[in-house]
This record gives C-alpha cells, structure tokens and sequence, in this order.
C-alpha cells in the first residue's frame, strides 16, 4: 500500500528513472520489464553494493527495493531505504518484498520508505503506485541498465 503523495518528483525530460533492486532475477527481469513496458527508465541492483553504488551515482526519480537482497543479511533493504533516504531524500522509496509482516512495513516507513507492497500482490498494484508517484510517461521499447 502507498502513502499518500504530495508532489510527482518530476525531471527535466520525459523519462523518469527508476532503481529497481532485488536479488531474484525473475523480479528483475518481470518487474523491470513491465516498468519499461509502461514507458520508464529502469537500471536495476541486485545486491547491498551495486544498489549504493547507483544510488551515488545517478539520479533516480523513485527507487523500489526488496526487503532481503541476500540469503547472509535479511533486512538489507532497510539499509538500501537509510542510504537512499540521506543521499536523495525527495526520491520516494518502495519496498517490494517476499517477507511482509506489519513490522517489516513500519520499520520501512519509519526509515523512509513511502510505499510497501508484496510480491505476492498482483503487479497492477506496483504500477498504479509508481504512476500516482511520477505521474504517466510515454510507453517505449527500450530498456534500462544493469548498475
């Protein structure tokens, strides 16, 4: 579910750039997909490392994390939200997660993140979010980038 939005982040151009960050590449690739199908910028991260190494480097209008990138650390999610939240505090965050619990979601919030959903929800939800929070773009063929 999504917190209610104040402002679309908006750029300067017609794309909006999304980091998607999981450690499944089935997510990836059909959550990315579907992303770039409705006309976004997707670069994806499948680790702690290459997400905060994204995140340093570029710009992202919105960020969608998994709570669990790893089998060794259940909730580098969290730290994902924290450095993203001090390093680009307008990007709204979503989590995207296997582990949802009431208390997964308010540790999130309470870290930054804006909207939590589980994968177990149907996709439409994840899509209409991220539209309510960047607003619609052109749909496109082409695709983002792994980070």
């Amino acid at each position: 579910m999504l917190s209610a939005a104040k402002e679309p982040v908006r750029t300067t151009s017609d794309s909006r750039r999304i980091l998607l960050i999981d450690d499944e590449e089935t997510i990836l690739a059909a959550v990315g997909g579907a992303l770039e199908r409705q006309g976004y910028v997707v670069d994806r991260a499948s680790d702690l490392a290459s997400a905060r190494r994204a995140l340093d480097d570029s710009g992202f209008d919105l960020v969608i994390t998994d709570l669990c990138l790893s089998e060794a650390a259940a909730e580098e999610g969290l730290l994902v939200i924290e450095h993203a939240h001090a390093h680009c505090p307008q990007t709204p965050i979503v989590v995207l997660t296997g582990y949802g619990s009431p208390q997964a979601e308010q540790e999130a919030r309470q870290r930054g993140a804006r909207g939590f959903f589980s994968k177990s929800e149907r996709l439409v939800g994840l899509l209409g979010a991220v539209r309510a929070l960047l607003g619609p773009v052109a749909p496109r063929n082409g695709g983002g980038r792994e980070a």
